[in-house]
């Protein structure tokens, strides 16, 4: 029960109540002026006495057994009381002596057994004035022998909610009750045992509007039980499972001599019996009223008549028949000219649990496990022809609204088309369609769609391509992180220009292509929650509405310099609301650019007292003064940020260092490729792919200018003439007009071995170490390790002025000093010669 108005006890404006200080009261003044006392949870054991001025007293959760009588003799502006949750077990006859005023009374779970010896006779006679009267929750497992407590002097009732007993003259307990306009009787206690209602039952109450029975075991309700009700608007017998549809048949006929707007026969059958039928006369009843809302959910309807549907009432706005096994049958056709707007058919062919009867979740009936094979099994055949619109799907032409959540559907959604429709909301949530192919043709209308839940892991480019209208897209909890990465240009959202609100928490997200949102120019809400983000890597400087952004529950530690100037900009434009709760925020040198934005940022970060973020030596900061902390870091590193200064230049020498190093190691082979990459597309091969005929010269030798007396007139005498040999000296076989390191790598390159003539001119010329140097290349990475330096000592030399490359080939054996005597001089020009050949 209402009690009218609501007590806080948190509002600062409560103060220790002057005749109880364990209660809070809180003085008003104007049109209401009076105090409002809440004693709700104090342990309080007897009623205090209260004064005058308190208007509203909630006594509710504490350990009250007995209202002593005069109690109230004082609280005549008493105008709500709440006595709910206590261990009452008695109202005596002056227990509410004083409250003349009283309009609200809440006795809710507690000890008062409707006996006499409880309710006393005249226990409610002083309440002249009250209207709303809760007495529920009262009656003990064992009903028998209780009756309804007296209520005749509440003359002026207009709301009771009481339990349910067994009394066949309901009429004369609820007589004098005239401005009765709402009636409740439960089963909150366990036992409602009214099993059958007299057609005079409500002849007393000739005002009732709204009217609840609820499980109370009723089995039939005859005709003109109702038929005087002619105000009565709400009807509710849910849960009488003994009902059924022929049950109520009574009930249903008389509804067209009331103003009913509303009827509710939720679970009026057994959960674990057959399924039932909708009878064709539950139509024909139904078509003279005047009812806007229609529940029949948890009735295991299979099928439903032919007939009953085309009877149903024009003024019919919503039906709600969601938890039933809905067969195939032609009664769907008789759907599509229905003038409902609202259609509910969640939970279909859901499992229940067998000692509570309440739904299993995610389990499948079998039934509907071989209904749902069948679909997608014709899905896959209309897929695998290829025809252009796979699936033309009829549908109720006025419904607007259209629930088909939590019914376990296992169908692709493939390319279809919606017939004649005016879908504006629809919610297939908690099912299990997996992959979203389409497009659904025919949906301009759409505002709201709901795909959530879903284990959608595959969606086209073109699913939504029709639904231009759509403003909300609510697909949480799926998996489109396995997805989204690979839409760079933003194709899945690309026709959805007019959303404004969109959520995809809990989808594995880790990461968002740049132009993902690229159309959503019109975006509000932005919900990215429970994800694996890590920064927000996409565009939203386009998106001049946005309001929120839910980032929550990623893996963000900062975020970069571009989101955080995004945001700022937003924020210019609309007050910006983000949320980063519950991200593993990172408090360091790295990230002291972040900790300084959240301390300046004018964007309204959600929750920001509850951020914590994590230092580098693993401990943990709460950022409700993010200033401080960013001031800490900001000295911490400056002076780290000197050390790195001066550890980065001297890696930056080191590197210079070994560079050059590396360089003047490699002198000779970077120039010999060099030289040897220009001469590549003049002939160049390799000594393995060239047989011996192939060089242009026998020899070519290296020497110094002042040696060449030596070269022309004893080598061209003793090698040329005499044995025929081909040598290519620099003077005469140089190619004029061509750099002289091109010359010599290419004499070198064409010549079968270089001879080196050594003097001490040799070792100061520039041009003969290089020769000398070149000839060594040509040996490692040409010849591939065939000798093809030959050195002629023609000077003796000490060995402390050969540099050590030259040692080297010394102590390698491949020289030989040139004699001095004529017998001499023969055998060292046929050694040449043997050598050369």
């Amino acid at each position: 029960m209402s009690t009218g108005e609501n007590i806080n006890n948190d509002n600062p404006s409560f103060t220790p109540c002057p005749f109880e200080p364990k209660c809070n009261c809180h003085y008003q003044t104007g049109s209401k002026s009076g105090v409002t006392a809440d004693c709700s949870h104090k342990r309080l054991s007897d009623i205090p006495l209260v004064d005058s001025s308190v208007r509203n007293l909630d006594l509710s959760y504490n350990n009250i057994h007995d209202i002593p009588e005069n109690i109230f003799q004082n609280s005549s502006s008493l105008i709500i009381l709440d006595l709910s949750n206590n261990v009452i077990d008695i109202l005596r006859n002056g227990s509410f002596n004083g409250l003349n005023s009283l309009r609200h009374l809440n006795l809710r779970s507690n000890l008062l057994v409707y006996k006499t010896t409880t309710f006393h006779d005249a226990c409610f006679l002083q309440l002249k004035s009250l209207q709303e009267l809760n007495i529920e929750n009262n009656v003990g497992f064992y009903s028998a022998g209780q009756i309804f407590p007296k209520l005749s002097d509440l003359i002026n009732l207009e709301s009771l909610t009481m339990d349910g007993v067994d009394d066949k003259h309901l009429s004369v307990q609820l007589r004098n009750l005239t401005n009765l306009t709402s009636l409740k009787i439960s089963n909150l206690s366990g036992i409602c045992v009214i099993k059958s209602l007299e057609t005079n039952a409500f002849i007393n109450v000739p005002n009732l509007k709204r009217i609840e029975i609820l499980k109370c075991q009723i089995k039939e309700i005859r005709n003109g039980t109702f038929r005087h009700l002619s105000k009565l608007q709400y009807v509710d017998f849910s849960y009488n499972t003994k009902l059924c549809f022929h049950g109520v048949l009574g009930l249903i006929y008389d509804l067209q001599f009331t103003s009913s707007k509303v009827l509710k026969l939720n679970k009026i059958h057994e959960t674990f019996h057959m399924n039932t039928v909708v009878p064709v006369k539950f139509g024909e009843y139904l078509r003279n009223t005047s009812l806007v809302e229609l529940h029949v959910d948890s009735n295991r309807i299979q099928e439903v008549d032919i007939g009953v549907l085309p009877n149903f009432p024009p003024s019919l706005d919503n039906i709600s028949a969601a938890d039933n096994d809905f067969s195939f049958g032609n009664y769907l056709y008789e759907t599509l000219a229905m003038n409902i707007s609202i259609l509910n058919v969640s939970n279909l062919f859901s499992t229940h649990d067998i000692s509570s009867g309440h739904i299993n979740k995610r389990q499948v009936s079998p039934a509907f496990q071989r209904t749902s094979e069948f679909v997608q099994n014709y899905i896959d055949t209309v897929l695998n022809r290829g025809y252009g619109v796979n699936v033309h799907i009829p549908f109720p032409k006025n419904v607007k609204y259209f629930y088909i959540k939590r019914s376990l559907i296992r169908f692709t959604i493939p390319r279809c088309t919606l017939l004649s429709n005016s879908l504006v909301h629809f919610d297939g949530s908690e099912n299990l369609v997996t992959a979203w192919i389409g497009p659904i043709y025919n949906i301009k209308t759409l505002k709201y769609l709901d795909l959530s839940s879903n284990f959608c892991s595959n969606i086209s480019d073109f699913f939504f391509q029709d639904g231009i209208g759509i403003e909300t897209l609510v697909v949480n909890d799926n998996l489109l992180g396995f997805i989204i990465p690979f839409d760079e240009k933003g194709y899945i959202l690309s026709a959805l220009t007019r959303l404004t609100k969109l959520n995809l928490a809990q989808n594995r997200i880790a990461t968002i292509p740049r132009s993902f949102f690229r159309q959503q120019v019109a975006l509000k809400t932005l919900d990215l929650s429970d994800n694996y983000l890590s920064d927000i890597s996409f565009d939203i400087d386009h998106m001049n509405k946005l309001t929120k952004i839910d980032l929550s529950t990623n893996h963000i530690s900062s975020l970069g310099m571009n989101a955080m100037k995004d945001l700022d900009d937003l924020n210019r434009k609309n007050n910006l609301t983000l949320d980063l709760s519950n991200n593993p925020l990172a408090c360091n040198c790295k990230t002291i650019d972040f900790i300084k934005w959240i301390s300046e940022t004018d964007v309204h970060l959600f929750r920001r007292y509850q951020y914590k973020c994590l230092r580098d030596d693993n401990t943990k900061i709460v950022l409700h003064q993010p200033k401080l902390v960013y001031q800490h870091l900001k000295k911490e590193c400056s002076s780290y940020g000197y050390v790195i200064a001066g550890v980065s230049v001297a890696i930056i020498f080191f590197i210079i260092i070994l560079f050059f190093g590396v360089i003047y190691r490699y002198r000779w082979k970077l120039r010999y490729l060099y030289y040897m990459t220009k001469q590549k597309y003049r002939g160049y091969q390799l000594q393995q792919d060239r047989d011996e005929t192939d060089y242009l010269y026998d020899a070519f030798i290296s020497y110094a200018d002042e040696d060449q007396m030596f070269v022309h007139d004893e080598m061209i005498k003793n090698l040329e003439d005499k044995y025929s040999m081909k040598l290519c000296l620099h003077k005469r076989d140089f190619t004029p007009g061509k750099d002289i390191a091109g010359n010599i790598t290419n004499a070198i390159h064409n010549s079968r071995k270089t001879i080196v003539v050594m003097t001490e001119n040799f070792l100061s010329s520039y041009w003969c170490m290089f020769e000398f140097n070149m000839a060594r290349m040509e040996t490692t990475y040409s010849r591939h390790g065939d000798k093809v330096l030959l050195m002629i000592l023609y000077q003796p030399i000490a060995v402390k002025d050969l540099p050590l490359i030259m040692l080297e080939l010394v102590q390698s054996e491949s020289f030989i000093e040139y004699p001095r005597d004529h017998f001499g001089n023969d055998v060292f020009w046929m050694k040449i010669k043997e050598a050369l050949e």
